[in-house]
């Protein structure tokens, strides 16, 4: 008759008989450890696994540093071709990256707070063109200055002049950058446009879908609340 074990796994009762080949299975199992104790014929007392020669000779030692007396590592082989093989997790959900932060919608800039900014810029640019006409005359003083003031303020870092400043308004291209002195000049000598058709060109902001007037239109500009 081949040699039995009986083993005790919770110190409290006894499991058995088992023959060698089915106890190396337990202990494979991962189920049967190292500390827990057994008997076979010929040994005087019960005694820790461990010392049983050849029981864990087939699995390999705790590695250094680690817990003796865990339960050993059986390693799976998945470099097969099995049917199901084991997916890597992703490290974040997948529709983590594919949502995109909502872009803040541009708030145009109303028909009546432009008209008031214009009123303001209006009476500087008055006041101004009054103090050079002290050395010069003509018309083509206020001109000159008003071409001056609008262009080189809505190019400027402030993209707004004094009055759109005063009324928490900024002019920008139809891409929401800053102006070039360039755009800025046609912009300014688009009005006279409006002008020559009795501010038409004005009141079209009132009714356009970007609030554009038609200086606007002809410079690809926008007006927007800058607060």
């Amino acid at each position: 008759m081949s040699q039995v074990y009986y083993i005790s796994r919770d110190l409290k009762s006894q499991e058995g008989p088992f023959t060698l080949e089915e106890l190396k299975g337990i202990v494979a199992s991962g189920t049967f450890r190292r500390e827990h104790l057994l008997w076979t014929s010929g040994m005087p007392d019960w005694a820790q696994a461990a010392q049983s020669t050849g029981l864990f000779a087939e699995l390999p030692p705790p590695l250094p540093g680690s817990d003796p007396d865990a339960a050993p590592t059986v390693r799976q082989d998945v470099t097969g071709p099995g049917p199901n093989p084991p997916q890597p997790i992703p490290s974040e959900p997948v529709f983590a990256t594919a949502m995109a932060a909502p872009t803040a919608m541009p708030r145009f800039a109303g028909f009546w707070r432009r008209v008031l900014a214009a009123l303001l810029d209006g009476l500087l640019i008055v006041a101004a063109a009054g103090i050079v006409s002290i050395f010069a005359t003509g018309g083509l003083v206020l001109i000159v200055v008003g071409w001056l003031y609008y262009s080189l303020m809505e190019s400027s870092a402030s993209q707004a002049t004094l009055g759109k400043m005063a009324m928490g308004l900024r002019v920008t291209d139809m891409s929401n950058h800053r102006l070039d002195f360039g755009r800025a000049t046609g912009r300014f000598f688009g009005k006279f446009v409006s002008l020559f058709l009795l501010c038409a060109g004005f009141i079209m902001a009132a009714f356009t879908q970007r609030k554009q007037g038609l200086h606007d239109l002809f410079a690809g500009t926008l007006v927007l609340r800058s607060q």
